[in-house]
């Protein structure tokens, strides 16, 4: 193993250094990280959505966003659900479609920062919403920090004259991140 970090560039070695301290997650373990991310970011959406206003923040933003193309009719019922009439029920299904159409993430994290906006000067509203967000980030961290491992040998594989490992390792990292945010359970 020492002979692999000599040969590494010595910009790269503190790195690898670094990266060893993070033990590569079992399948049972990225299995359960995954479900709580994603019981977590139901959470979230359903505190969301129980704010005063928020039902119809939302719902403007996904009629903005899928107003036209395969996605719009999926839009309309979602917003629908989110009307003035909706319940518990509409809630959980509105939840469902809205974790299914935001794969980026975009749509939670606006509603989130506008929840946080409008909510934020009332002490303990906007709390729950902000742990919630904290141990989704903190979960999806592990994920990450369990994967360095694997885009340090993918992009070892790619020799490329034009790009130094260092810099595949960052884009393979910046990947990673993106597949993290659209990972679904």
């Amino acid at each position: 193993m020492r002979g692999l970090y000599r040969r590494i560039d010595p910009d790269m070695q503190p790195y690898m250094r670094d990266m060893r301290k993070f033990e590569v997650m079992s399948p049972e373990q990225e299995r359960a990280n995954a479900k709580q991310i994603a019981d977590l970011e139901d959470d979230l959406w359903k505190k969301i959505l129980k704010k005063s206003g928020m039902a119809g923040f939302v719902a403007d933003l996904i009629s903005r966003r899928f107003g036209s193309g395969p996605l719009r009719e999926t839009a309309e019922k979602t917003a629908f659900l989110l009307g003035p009439l909706g319940g518990e029920k509409a809630i959980e299904k509105a939840v469902r479609r809205l974790r299914q159409m935001d794969s980026d993430r975009e749509i939670v994290k606006k509603a989130r920062d506008e929840t946080i906006r409008r909510n934020g000067h009332k002490r303990g509203n906007s709390k729950e919403i902000m742990e919630i967000s904290k141990r989704i980030d903190r979960s999806k961290h592990r994920f990450i920090q369990a994967n360095l491992g694997l885009v340090v040998a993918i992009a070892r594989r790619y020799e490329s004259p034009h790009m130094s490992l260092s810099d595949r390792v960052q884009e393979g990292n910046i990947g990673l991140m993106k597949a993290m945010d659209r990972f679904d359970y």
